[in-house]
């Protein structure tokens, strides 16, 4: 049974600290990311999408890009409210759970 990325980094990272935010459970993962529920002292609830350590150099170019767009599109009502960007890191913040 192969083990999932969500299965690998979650264990490191829940519990953990990562900018302002707590890392709370694992709520998805794609192909170069694992997204994680964050929290900032019960005031901000957010989602945190993280970059594998080892992820490759082109992933990580998509991954900044991704942040660059959302960043843009945090201008939009009812897309994005704020997005910072890290190296390794984007917050969103969004309502966790609502589609």
């Amino acid at each position: 049974m192969s083990r999932t990325k969500a299965d690998i980094w979650g264990p490191v990272l829940q519990g953990s600290g990562i900018g302002p935010y707590s890392v709370g459970d694992c709520i998805g993962e794609g192909n170069f990311c694992v997204v994680f529920e964050g929290d900032k002292g019960g005031t901000n609830q957010v989602a945190l999408k993280v970059l594998e350590p080892n992820a490759k150099v082109e992933d990580r170019f998509d991954f900044k890009n991704e942040g660059l767009l959302l960043k843009r599109l945090a201008k939009a009502r009812a897309v994005v409210d704020v997005v910072e960007t890290r190296v390794d890191t984007i917050y969103l913040t969004t309502q966790v759970g609502v589609k």
